[in-house]
C-alpha cells in the first residue's frame, strides 16, 4: 500500500529562485515523486510537491518508515521536513493437507487421521478457526490455532468408517480455515472409498 504527502515549497527569500528537493527513506521503503527542481519562484510564491510513500513487501504490521523531505540542501541552508508511515496489518491464510495414516486397503470399522497444515501468510498475528466437512468423522483437534507472522499450525481429522458401510461405498473429506479480515482457505473434497467385496463372518453356538 501507498500513503501520498503533499510538501509545500514557498520562497521566503527577496528574489526569484528555483529550489532543488530530495527525499530520502530512513528504512528504504518506496519513494516516488519525491526529487527534482521547483518551476522559478517569485518573492512569496510556493509549489506544492507530492511524495508517494510505499510499504515495503516485507514490512510486518506495525513497522513504520519515516521519510525527510530536504529543500535547498535542507538544514541549515534550506529546509526540511518528515512525515512517518506506519504499515497496517493485511490478512492471509493457506491451508495443505500434510499427512494422513489412511491405510491402502478401507474396511468398515476403521478409523485413521488427515493432518492439515495452516500457514499465516499475513503480516502479523492472527487467530484461525479450522472446520472439517466429512460424514465419516469421529474426532478432530487443533481446530483453534493462534499464528505470528508466518507461523505454522497443525489440525488432525480423525476418520472411522461406519461398521454397516457397504461394499464400494465412499464418502468425501474437505476442509476449511478462516481468520481475521476474513480470509478463508479451503482444501478438498477429497473420496474416502470402502474396498470392494470386503468379507467378514462370525460364527456362535447355539447350546
Amino acid at each position: 500500500s501507498s500513503v501520498s504527502y503533499s510538501f509545500v515549497i514557498t520562497n521566503t527569500g527577496n528574489a526569484d529562485e528555483a529550489f532543488g528537493y530530495t527525499t530520502s527513506s530512513a528504512n528504504d521503503w518506496g519513494l516516488g515523486g519525491g526529487a527534482g527542481d521547483t518551476a522559478s519562484l517569485a518573492m512569496g510564491a510556493s509549489e506544492t510537491i507530492t511524495v508517494v510513500h510505499t510499504v515495503s513487501e516485507s514490512a510486518s504490521s506495525g513497522d513504520s518508515d519515516t521519510i525527510t523531505f530536504d529543500v535547498a540542501g535542507g538544514f541549515p541552508d534550506g529546509a526540511s521536513r518528515t512525515a512517518t508511515t506506519t504499515s497496517e496489518q493485511t490478512y492471509g491464510v493457506s491451508i495443505t493437507l500434510d499427512e494422513s495414516n489412511q491405510p491402502s486397503t478401507l474396511n468398515p470399522g476403521d478409523s485413521f487421521t488427515r493432518s492439515y497444515t495452516v500457514t499465516n501468510n499475513g503480516n502479523g498475528a492472527d487467530s484461525f478457526s479450522v472446520f472439517f466437512d466429512a460424514a465419516w468423522m469421529s474426532g478432530s483437534s487443533g481446530t483453534s490455532l493462534s499464528l505470528e507472522e508466518g507461523g505454522i499450525g497443525t489440525s488432525t481429522l480423525t476418520i472411522t468408517v461406519p461398521d454397516d458401510a457397504v461394499s464400494g461405498s465412499s464418502s468425501t473429506a474437505s476442509a476449511s480455515v478462516a481468520g481475521g479480515g476474513g480470509e478463508t482457505a479451503a482444501y478438498g473434497p477429497q473420496p474416502i472409498a470402502v474396498a470392494e467385496e470386503t468379507r467378514s463372518a462370525e460364527v456362535s453356538t447355539d447350546s
